[in-house]
């Protein structure tokens, strides 16, 4: 991996499957309202922006969808850290948006990958993943475990101080 990116920093589009099984894709677009609008989906004023219009360019009303999504134009060569990651980081750390993005490329490359800790760590690990993907990658660094998506830092989490002086963590 050779970048470090916000993920809301993507080139963006629209996604509609119809009902009828077609698929109307949108155009590529910068989203720089990172905001999300104050309703039950969870979108920015960009992105509604962009929905509405190919709804609109092509007739379409609710009835005619089966569902939609936003889709991201990701690079295969970089990891993105995700606004809640982003947060957490800052928070859980202490750590400065230039501190993170050396640190994510850092922790995704050389962090203990939890199949390598010892028993306790492990198990500790597999405790508090099981909602998650089994392709996600799980680093641990320091007393923190960090879960990525594919290249997307998802979040981090402390270790509990009890668990990381039942062993040495490799």
């Amino acid at each position: 991996m050779c970048k470090v990116k916000n993920l809301e920093e993507c080139e963006k589009r629209v996604y509609i499957a119809l009902k009828t099984g077609e698929y109307i894709v949108g155009p590529w677009f910068i989203d720089t309202d990172c905001e999300k609008i104050e309703n039950n989906i969870n979108m920015t004023n960009e992105e509604k922006h962009q929905y509405l219009s190919l709804k609109e360019t092509y007739g379409l009303s609710d009835d005619d969808i089966s569902e939609w999504s936003i889709n991201h134009n990701r690079e295969e060569d970089t990891i993105y850290i995700s606004k809640h990651a982003a947060k957490r980081l800052k928070e859980r750390n202490g750590w400065s948006k230039k501190t993170i993005n050396r640190m994510v490329k850092k922790i995704y490359d050389n962090g203990l990958d939890y199949k390598k800790a010892n028993a306790h760590i492990k198990s500790w690990v597999l405790s508090r993943t099981e909602r998650y993907s089994k392709n996600d990658v799980f680093r641990i660094h320091g007393d923190r475990l960090y879960i990525f998506n594919n290249n997307i830092l998802i979040t981090s989490i402390i270790i509990p101080k009890q668990i990381l002086a039942k062993g040495k963590v490799a």
